[in-house]
């Protein structure tokens, strides 16, 4: 009997042996093609992993599957790649079954499939994967494979966050920050990103740099603005550099200096040769002498050779050079068509252009109507130069609008008195009785909010070498019938307004094209590009 014993416990301890000499081979081998793997000796690393895999290794075959889906390693199939991730998944591997996933949504080795793409995902999730959590999130955010639900999204990066995916927290935070899919809360939307930020995390130090620049939520601090965006400057990002340029260039939060300026931004050309913005901003100060010396040709091959084709910013900058004949023959027409171009697609600075070409007639037949209009769309759409500019000339925002009369021959005339534009009071900063909000307002592919008018005799309208009139604005209508092409000369506004003088007391009703007599303050509107 005890030999029986003796030899069924030999028996066992061989057949241990064995499976724990196979584990060991296993393990082996799995750790030799692993390490050819990450050398990137994928030839010697497929027959070990192979030998591995065969021998139940479920890692061995998500290596096998990334090596037969990385196009540099000779050995490229999709489909093959996909059976290994299968087997991986089948044998319980989280891992492999979030990659599932991700072949189902970028059709790696199988069609697109966003509902087995989430199916995956989740089965990923239960086992614990806290990237497939995030991806679970995204298809909720992006409505792949589920009908699209914010709260939910939400609920599972925050899953995911607890479960130690970092990526996931400035999403958290994004989403409490815009109140997307939970009520607005600043205050927990700055957690979760400092949260992130402690993690490294470069968007959520970005973003924080943005809030105390802007002050979102927050008391402006550009102080604290800096300190967030110089820790950000350590990972590899343009956008951290670039901020910490424009408030050295601007003087936010420390003197202006657009030497050190000029430093930042060239540190975030190095990251990202392709940033327009900052390729622009190089040009402008290359241009304009500013923290480095004056270079023509630098600037504009900061617009033209270092930025897209058709970038409407580095167009309305090289119609500059044809403007004034800077290391090119001056050209009005050519500098108006890059205008032009340029403005259309609601650049300021070339606006401004066009509104110079129109003001002066170059390039184009004179038309202070129209500079009028392109001056006012640059001031909206913040170019301080074209304010600056103006300003030496002697106009005040709402002047500029007024000029709009000034050249024109189809004037409104109200019995024999001609009616010039009425100048509008600049926005209160409280409310004001006798303050009125007028609807939008659209002309020449623009629209115009929040234009207040008043009710009160503050405003005069000329004759234009004749008597002086008395004018009251009573109120304002706009008709805005179905568009036809970028004209919309027929939409007008009628004006109600009582004339006095000498001889009348009358009220009387006239209507104006906007895009001839429109007056508005460039402080009084946000402009709205189409």
């Amino acid at each position: 009997m005890m030999n029986n014993n003796m030899a069924t416990m030999r028996q066992c301890l061989i057949v241990f042996g064995i499976l724990l000499s196979c584990f060991c081979s296993a393990q082996s081998a799995y750790e030799q093609g692993k390490a050819y793997y990450e050398k990137q000796e994928y030839q010697s690393a497929i027959p070990l992993l192979k030998s591995s895999a065969q021998n139940g290794s479920s890692d061995a075959y998500i290596l096998l599957g990334k090596i037969y889906s990385n196009w540099g390693s000779g050995v490229m199939d999709y489909k093959i790649a996909f059976e290994m991730y299968s087997k991986s998944a089948e044998m319980g591997n989280a891992e492999a079954m979030r990659i599932l996933g991700d072949c189902y949504t970028w059709e790696t080795g199988v069609k697109v499939d966003h509902k087995a793409a989430l199916k995956w995902y989740i089965s990923a999730s239960e086992n614990g994967d806290a990237q497939a959590m995030y991806n679970v999130a995204k298809c909720y955010e992006r409505a792949k494979g589920v009908p699209r639900d914010y709260s939910e999204a939400l609920r599972w990066y925050i899953k995911s966050s607890d479960s130690g995916y970092s990526l996931s927290k400035p999403y958290v935070g994004l989403y409490y920050e815009k109140g997307i899919g939970v009520k607005q809360d600043f205050v927990e939307a700055i957690k979760w990103y400092k949260s992130a930020a402690e993690d490294g995390n470069e968007d959520a130090l970005c973003r924080l740099g943005d809030i105390y620049y802007y002050g979102i939520g927050v008391e402006r601090d550009y102080n604290a603005s800096m300190k967030w965006l110089k820790k950000a400057v350590a990972g590899y990002n343009s956008y951290a550099p670039k901020r910490i340029g424009d408030c050295y260039y601007y003087g936010k939060g420390v003197p202006q200096n657009y030497s050190v300026a000029f430093d930042w931004y060239s540190k975030a050309i190095d990251v990202d040769s392709w940033n327009s913005e900052v390729q622009c901003r190089l040009g402008d100060m290359y241009l304009l002498g500013e923290g480095v010396e004056r270079d023509y040709p630098i600037a504009m091959n900061k617009y033209t050779e270092d930025m897209p084709e058709g970038n409407p910013t580095a167009q309305g900058r090289v119609g500059w050079f044809y403007y004034y004949g800077l290391g090119v023959e001056k050209d009005y027409k050519v500098a108006e068509e890059l205008f032009r171009t340029a403005a259309e697609s609601g650049e300021p600075f070339a606006q401004f252009g066009l509104g110079n070409c129109y003001f002066y007639g170059n390039g184009v037949s004179r038309d202070i109507s129209k500079a009028a209009m392109w001056y006012s769309a640059s001031i909206a759409g913040g170019c301080d130069f074209a304010e600056k500019e103006l300003a030496k000339r002697g106009w005040k925002g709402s002047d500029v609008i007024l000029m709009m009369s000034l050249d024109k021959s189809d004037d409104i005339m109200v019995g024999d008195t001609l009616v010039a534009s009425l100048k509008l009071l600049k926005k209160p900063e409280k409310e004001i009785s006798g303050i009125k909000f007028v609807k939008p307002v659209v002309f020449e592919g623009c629209r115009f909010e929040n234009i207040f008018v008043t009710d009160k005799p503050e405003y005069k309208s000329e004759r234009f070498g004749g008597e002086m009139y008395d004018a009251t604005v009573l109120s304002t209508y706009l008709l805005i019938p179905e568009e036809s092409g970028n004209s919309i000369s027929h939409n007008y506004i009628d004006l109600e307004c009582t004339f006095k003088s000498q001889n009348t007391n009358d009220k009387v009703r006239c209507s104006m094209p906007p895009h001839n007599y429109l007056v508005v303050d460039p402080e009084m509107f946000f402009l709205i590009r189409r």
